[in-house]
């Protein structure tokens, strides 16, 4: 065990080094005191043990949970003494970090081991954090023209970019959602001061906000049709369609997929000259003047799922399946709205018939094992009626999300599709999504057929 023996005291001057920056977000880098000394971390399990106690600051672990968690593979006497190598290691780098000699940053016990936050510790994952929460409360509290356009830089860098240990599969699924988690922050506060200095005609400060988005998540495509907006309102027409085309390209070399039916028809009203006003950029809907409304939609995402190796006659399988579906969802009174790639969406006036729509798909015996579906229900804010099909994009991306959740033959829907509707369902617990600044409670719909196999899996894979 690592023994945190007593030292003779110092001179309070002497005593502690008084500035620490610990950066997480990018290559890690450690600097105390004006000194990088990020190569004195002897151990790549070592860096990952400071990410993890650095997220999860200001508590005590167990060192016999720490030593599972980085060492799963060998006995727990074997993986304890690994850790008290690591922890050796990490103590003589932060050791006199803290206030005081008795109050290092670095807490290690015989039992338990902490990261803790001290005057003069700067965490840029803290940082991060606070930003975010900071605008929030700002966004809830202040009027909309007192809202803030700007915010402390967020940068765009990943959550450790490139680190990894492959033995730790555990811990590979910790840092996985990590990564998720920082990147949907930092889009979130950037969409919202991007959509903000719209709203007041900064569009310059509205691209730059949109610039960095596009850093994090470059196929994130409600922000690309953000960037194309804006760069259209502002006058910059033909840059607007540049941005679409290289986005396209991007689309179709890493994903094989087009751009959405809305995003095609904006960029051929770029190209036609049709006028382009200043609420086609996205303004947050408390912004929102004139004769916008709400409406509320909940739309359905059907994938199908074939597994022929040639080509062709997975194609021929994919439009058979997709005939099949759309007729399904036209007799249950669904209204087709786009059929992108392997899947078909379409919009339903309310839960109740999204639910029985679903449950249709997986009765038909041509569809039951065949499809992947996911429903979302969520509110578009409209000009008019016939605005309704191009306004979907986000509900219809959600349902699409969700669907990747499902096994073939299954459906999974948010809480607010489920919620007061007489429908079986299995909680799957909560889902980050990028973008989103709250996690999306999942529910998996209990099979229509009494006899059909139940797939047994945990919540989260």
């Amino acid at each position: 065990m690592l023994a945190v023996q007593a030292r003779p005291a110092r001179p309070a001057a002497d005593a502690c080094a008084t500035q620490v920056r610990i950066c997480l977000l990018g290559q890690l880098r450690i600097v105390i005191d004006g000194r990088d000394v990020t190569s004195c971390i002897k151990y790549r399990k070592g860096i990952g043990l400071l990410a993890l106690l650095a997220v999860e600051r200001d508590v005590l672990h167990p060192r016999d949970r720490l030593a599972d968690l980085f060492w799963p593979s060998l006995s727990l006497s074997a993986a304890r003494t690994n850790l008290r190598q690591v922890l050796s290691n990490l103590a003589r780098v932060l050791g006199r970090v803290g206030p005081t000699e008795d109050q290092p940053v670095l807490r290690v016990s015989s039992h338990s081991v902490g990261l803790f936050l001290e005057p003069g510790i700067n965490l840029d994952v803290v940082h991060a954090q606070a930003v975010r929460l900071a605008l929030h409360g700002r966004s809830s509290n202040m009027p909309a023209d007192d809202l803030p356009l700007t915010a402390p830089a967020l940068g765009t860098h990943e959550f450790l970019p490139g680190f990894d240990l492959p033995d730790c599969d555990a811990f590979a699924a910790w840092l996985d959602e990590q990564r998720r988690r920082f990147a949907d922050g930092a889009i979130a506060v950037y969409e919202d001061l991007a959509d903000r200095a719209a709203a007041r005609g900064r569009y310059d400060i509205a691209l730059e906000h949109a610039a960095h988005v596009e850093g994090i998540d470059p196929l994130l495509e409600r922000n690309q049709v953000r960037l194309i907006q804006l760069l259209a309102v502002s006058g910059r027409s033909a840059r607007a369609l540049q941005q679409f085309e290289l986005f396209a390209d991007r689309l179709r070399r890493e994903l094989d997929v087009d751009p959405e039916p809305a995003t095609l028809r904006l960029r051929e009203r770029i190209a036609k000259a049709v006028p382009m006003s200043d609420e086609a950029t996205h303004a947050p809907p408390r912004l929102a003047k004139g004769r916008r409304s709400w409406r509320a939609v909940v739309v359905v995402y059907a994938c199908c799922a074939v597994d022929d190796n040639d080509a062709f006659a997975r194609a021929a399988q994919v439009e058979d399946l997709r005939m099949t579906l759309k007729t399904t969802f036209e007799q249950m009174q669904g209204t087709i709205i786009a059929a992108p790639g392997m899947g078909l969406y379409a919009r339903f006036s309310d839960a109740a018939a999204a639910l029985r729509a679903a449950q249709a798909v997986l009765a038909n015996p041509r569809l039951a094992s065949r499809v992947r579906i996911g429903i979302y229900s969520g509110s578009v804010m409209l000009e008019n009626a016939a605005e309704l099909p191009g306004s979907l994009y986000e509900v219809a991306e959600l349902a699409a999300r969700l669907s990747l959740i499902a096994d073939d033959g299954e459906a999974v829907a948010c809480a607010d599709t489920v919620r007061r509707q007489s429908v079986e369902a299995e909680a799957l617990g909560e889902w980050n999504f990028r973008g989103l600044t709250r996690p999306v409670t999942a529910f998996r719909l209990a099979q229509p057929a009494a006899d059909r196999r139940r797939h047994a899996r945990g919540d989260q894979r």
